[in-house]
């Protein structure tokens, strides 16, 4: 799996070394996966992010990039968006960032993990959700998204979790972004009480985003 990792962390996350990168990187690279990361100050360093990452090219044969990409933003937030640097991202202006990881191409081969305060009452998915109907059908966002379905996450529980999900996506017979591994990877988390992690799946069919668990409130 190629995770692409982009933070935005503090002054003080850098002094103190409360950040992801370094673990992450660490234990996606033992975990058999092609990790890099990008450290982002403004919206402006984030947007050139995401629009570098929506510049792998497709399969002449299939119109589909040919390797699965996990886009993992770490970063401080509330439940109105999220903090990279001095600027603020709403959720409704994360979701209109990211339509570039929402060209056909990448159709069924992108998971995007949001790890961040806040996100239990995150509007990203809504966002897409509230778009018309037809344009909904032309687009293909994230197939996932992941993040924590509470309101508040410590710095180390944030990093013990992740560390666990990508040991899951990393077993050999994971080659696909599929609903019923995913569900199995998020249970096995939730398991350990460390959080309480959840997602959204892109369905093709209602082109909608719907949840899991499923006492979690639909949007």
């Amino acid at each position: 799996m190629n995770i692409y990792i982009i933070e935005a962390s503090n002054p003080i996350d850098k002094t103190h070394d409360t950040t992801e990168i370094k673990g992450l990187k660490s234990l996606g690279s033992m975990f058999m996966h092609y990790v890099t990361s990008f450290d982002v100050y403004s919206k402006s360093d984030f947007q050139k992010i995401i629009e570098y990452i929506s510049s792998i090219d497709a399969d002449e044969k299939t119109g589909k990039i040919e390797e699965n990409i996990v886009v993992h933003i770490s970063c401080h937030g509330n439940t109105e968006g999220l903090a990279i640097g001095k600027d603020f991202i709403s959720w409704d202006y994360l979701a209109s960032i990211l339509v570039d990881l929402a060209e056909c191409k990448f159709s069924e081969k992108v998971l995007l993990a949001i790890s961040s305060c806040g996100t239990s009452e995150q509007q990203f998915t809504a966002a897409f959700n509230g778009l018309d109907r037809k344009i909904r059908k032309s687009i293909s966002p994230p197939s996932f998204v992941v993040f924590f379905e509470q309101e508040t996450v410590d710095w180390d529980d944030a990093l013990i979790s992740w560390g666990l999900f990508y040991h899951q996506l990393g077993k050999p017979d994971y080659t696909d972004l599929t609903k019923k591994k995913l569900i199995a990877t998020i249970d096995l988390v939730r398991r350990t009480e460390i959080s309480k992690l959840a997602y959204r799946r892109w369905d093709k069919t209602k082109h909608k985003y719907v949840r899991y668990p499923l006492e979690v409130k639909e949007e």
